[in-house]
């Protein structure tokens, strides 16, 4: 119980600053761990790559996740390629489509996710130096050639080889016909005119693109006796700069160098130069070993210090607001304003926590909404508030499960629809799925500070004349509420003239057309206000007439389980119970009450577990059993008509248990159910009706079917065991939303809604009210392309470097899959790569040639086939959006099934020839 109090308070931390996350506010973190099939839970680097798979660097491996499983590799043969440090500490991709990690160890590898090798730079077992070959820069040259500069070795020039789909490597060191001024190469940077520039401890080398583009690069050697340690760009010069002889400037246009440094240049305060950064406006920035960094503003020719806290710059990063961020030796990070020249230094860490860790480790990252995010090392994650200009933190809270499980943040990442991932390390780490609160949703608990988990469970919902609300909980309680859901009065005990009534689990509510209260409980039977609601100056204190049954009076209550309350157009108040039948309130001429009961032993009533009742536009009644479904005229008074599940008609009934009845404003009707989903009546004649399913198969959250209220006109809002869903009648769309996408919990209480006079949908469940202003409620209709994740053979994964495998690529890069007679069982795995919630996307598969319809399949991510007779076939598959409507783009994949030799036509010739 505890844990609901903790949740409680972390929600008010996050909405403190609301305005930083244009409307949104993060509501928990998702955490994704070893658990769920993650290789190690110490995250160091993550990536989404073209095709929208994430992948994941651990201490034990590179893996790829596709929102269901993990593939986790770890080189360690001459087939796979081979690791001898599975530390990953950084992913990125090339032009190609190679996913490139380097290990801890320094060694740059990259990943052919088609073949899944890994190759390696250098190689392991190219004995080249003594030196531990650390590589220093990688430089994307076109889309076919990368240079990589390596500390003490040259550098490599990669090709691409299409025959071996890989690259052909070029090692070019200090010696030979193409030699380098220098081994000890500190970048390899690419001019805007395609030449290369190669900075090393002595010299700078220069290759022209025309000398690239012949395939002999020839290396041009300057300044010999300096050391060069950075490269940036501006439209006039390329800027170079030194370890100890300031600045190298080459013009563009008549290929002269000029030198700055302290001897002509007094500005500037030391030739021993660290970084050069140049920012969207055009101004350079350089860092200076132990003597901080300065600005040189290209319009005004003028270099300028910046007033910072440490001496020596590790990073320097530009945000979308220009706004210059600077991490140094010293703990906290420093903010340039190129605009007013002003800075300032933020401390990050409390002071308590830098004893833990030697540096923060500042990971910079801008999601979508250019909100500006700082993961720490022990730190936690920061969020940069613009207009207050101070940092919001995410800290590990150990006593609350929504909160960021490690405080060590490593990485910061988007997926292709936008979600914002970390990476986060050591004790509890793993991955972190930030969930973020959509606009619109109001949590609202009855129950402030609770010791029980009943205190919050809402079972009944009620807005009376004034705009006050009602609120039944599971712990016996009636909460009335003021219009804004403050809280003005609570009952835990109900005074009768005779005595108190308590305990009483209110499970209906209803205002009188004379402005009486009923209240229906489970248990304590039926408790009705002395006098009407206006007539009462205070909530806090109506008395009650309590009625409840009498086994020696045939006119009292039927039962005491009193499930709902209603009263229909003809002012005629009727009671549901559950457990026998319905009562009609009859009024006597002195005011009094009594009950004319109906049940199953004295009418065609069927079942005496009635849970709802609704009188529609029609006049017709219609009763909600725990089996059965039944509806008679009202005008009539006759016989009940009764529908059932019958399993050979596919348009009965779905189920026998119906929970709750709404009618529309188009005069649809919609029946819920406690296990079939649910049902819209499509026609009703002779006794005979016929329904429309939406179940779990085609996009519903849960086949259990709670409550149903309607926002927009043909919005049908329904409540599950698993969330909401919002049916759109017009296009047949089902968007589903859950504790993944901005609810507060998924579970939701049966006959629980109301639809308020502002057009407020409110559903009660589990853990307090959920308010909807579905006005302000949009869902992101992001169509991913869905992509095939694993091949089995006799559910037995299949790789492409088995011997005899089918597979020259793996499923994912594969478009015709040739396959042996005896191999005709299989299974394909697909993954839409929607990660927001993959639980609630649809799949339909199609096999042309064998299947005559799609193959609606729900939430399952996995066909099978068994015995499939020789031929050709074509496999596709599709998914739903998040709108819940069908990508009409499916993936294709040809399969052929080869037939045994003995009935290839070969094999009949040969017969054939022998008779």
């Amino acid at each position: 119980m505890p844990a609901l109090r903790f949740i409680t308070s972390f929600l008010i931390f996050s909405l403190s600053f609301p305005s930083v996350l244009l409307g949104q506010e993060i509501f928990r973190f998702e955490h994704i761990s070893t658990q769920e099939g993650l290789s190690q839970n110490t995250v160091s680097a993550m990536y989404c790559d073209k095709d929208g798979f994430i992948w994941v660097g651990t201490n034990n491996g590179l893996n790829r996740y596709d929102g269901y499983t993990f593939k986790v590799f770890k080189g360690n043969d001459d087939d796979s390629g081979m690791l001898i440090n599975n530390r990953v500490t950084d992913i990125w991709q090339d032009k190609q489509g190679f996913i490139w990690f380097m290990t801890h160890d320094g060694y740059y590898h990259y990943f052919h996710p088609a073949l899944e090798k890994i190759h390696t730079l250098p190689g392991y077992l190219e004995k080249v130096s003594d030196d531990n070959l650390i590589i220093t820069d990688f430089e994307q040259y076109n889309d076919d050639e990368i240079w990589l500069g390596l500390k003490y070795q040259g550098v490599f020039r990669l090709k691409k080889d299409d025959e071996q789909l890989r690259y052909k490597v070029t090692h070019f060191l200090n010696r030979g016909q193409f030699a380098l001024s220098n081994n000890d190469v500190s970048f390899v940077k690419k001019d805007s005119k395609g030449n290369l520039w190669i900075g090393t401890h002595r010299g700078i080398n220069f290759v022209a693109k025309k000398d690239i583009d012949s395939g002999t690069p020839t290396f041009q050697h300057f300044f010999v006796d300096y050391s060069f340690t950075a490269f940036c760009e501006t439209d006039e010069h390329v800027w170079l700069g030194t370890n100890d002889n300031g600045l190298i400037l080459k013009d563009k246009d008549d290929n002269l160098f000029l030198q700055v440094n302290q001897e002509n240049t007094s500005d500037l305060i030391s030739n021993q130069l660290t970084r050069l950064f140049i920012s969207e406006l055009g101004d350079i920035y350089a860092g200076f070993r132990d003597n901080g960094i300065m600005q040189y503003d290209t319009n005004q020719k003028k270099w300028r210090k910046i007033d910072i806290a440490g001496k020596n710059v590790d990073r320097i990063y530009e945000d979308n607001h220009h706004q210059i961020w600077i991490t140094t030796e010293t703990f906290g990070v420093d903010r340039f304003n190129p605009l007013d020249k002003s800075s300032r230094h933020y401390r990050l860490s409390p002071s308590s926590r830098e004893n833990s860790t030697d540096l923060e480790r500042h990971v910079f990252f801008e999601d979508n909404n250019n909100n500006f995010w700082i993961g720490l090392h022990e730190g936690g994650l920061a969020l940069y508030n613009r207009p207050n200009d101070q940092f919001s933190f995410y800290l590990n809270d150990p006593n609350n499960p929504n909160s960021i499980n490690s405080n060590i943040v490593a990485s910061i990442i988007h997926d292709n629809s936008g979600q914002l991932w970390l990476g986060t390390g050591q004790y509890l780490g793993g991955i972190e799925r930030v969930i973020l609160r959509t606009p619109g949703f109001n949590h609202i608990l009855p129950q402030k500070e609770i010791k029980e988990i009943s205190d919050n469970v809402t079972r009944a919902l009620h807005e009376d004349e004034t705009g006050r609300l009602w609120v039944g909980s599971k712990a016996g309680r009636l909460h009335v509420m003021d219009s804004l859901y403050n809280q003005l009065a609570v009952y835990n005990e109900f005074m009768t003239d005779d005595t108190v009534v308590s305990g009483a689990n209110i499970y209906s509510i209803l205002t009188d057309s004379n402005g009486y209260l009923w209240l229906g409980t489970k248990g304590k039977g039926l408790l009705v206000s002395q006098k009407p609601l206006n007539n009462y100056s205070d909530p806090a204190r109506l008395r009650f007439y309590n009625y409840q049954h009498n086994q020696e009076d045939s006119t009292s209550l039927t039962h005491n389980n009193v499930y709902c309350i209603v009263e229909n157009e003809e002012k005629e108040i009727w009671i549901g119970t559950y457990g026998n039948g319905l009562s009609q309130v009859k009024t006597k001429s002195d005011g009094s009450r009594y009950f004319r009961n109906i049940h199953s032993q004295n009418s065609s009533l069927g079942s005496n577990m009635v849970r709802n009742i609704v009188f529609d536009s029609t006049a017709r009644m219609w009763v909600a059993t725990g089996f059965g479904l039944y509806m008679r005229n009202q005008h009539e008074k006759g016989p009940f008509m009764s529908f059932f599940y019958t399993p050979d008609k596919d348009q009965s009934l779905s189920y026998n248990d119906v929970v709750h009845i709404f009618e529309d404003s188009d005069k649809d009707l919609w029946f819920g159910t406690l296990g079939g989903g649910l049902n819209k009546l499509e026609n009703i004649k002779d006794s005979v009706a016929s329904f429309m399913h939406y179940n779990s198969n085609n996009g519903l959250a849960n086949d259990v079917v709670l409550a149903m209220q309607e926002g927009k006109p043909g919005h049908i809002w329904v409540s599950t065991e698993n969330g909401l869903n919002r049916i759109n009648k017009n296009t047949g769309t089902i968007e589903a939303f859950n504790a993944n996408n901005g609810l507060s919990f998924n579970m939701f209480m049966e006959n629980t809604c109301l639809k308020r006079k502002n057009g407020v949908l409110l559903f009660g469940g589990y853990k307090g009210i959920e308010a909807l202003d579905s006005d302000k409620i949009s869902v992101k209709n992001y169509s991913p392309k869905i992509e095939l994740t694993n091949f089995q053979l006799f559910n037995k994964d299949v790789s492409t470097l088995e011997s005899n495998s089918p597979l020259n690529k793996t499923i994912t890069y594969t478009d015709h899959l040739n396959l042996k007679h005896f191999q005709s069982s299989f299974s394909i795995e697909f993954s839409a790569l929607d990660y927001q919630d993959p639980g609630i996307v649809q799949y339909a598969y199609f096999l042309k040639n064998f299947d005559n319809n799609w193959n609606l399949i729900g939430n399952q991510n996995k066909a099978t086939f068994t015995n499939l007779p020789p031929g050709d076939y074509v496999f596709k598959v599709k998914s739903t959006n998040r709108m819940g409507g069908w990508i009409e783009a499916p993936r294709e994949l040809k399969i052929t099934i080869l037939p045994p030799w003995y009935k290839t036509n070969w094999a009949y010739l040969a017969t054939s020839s022998c008779s």
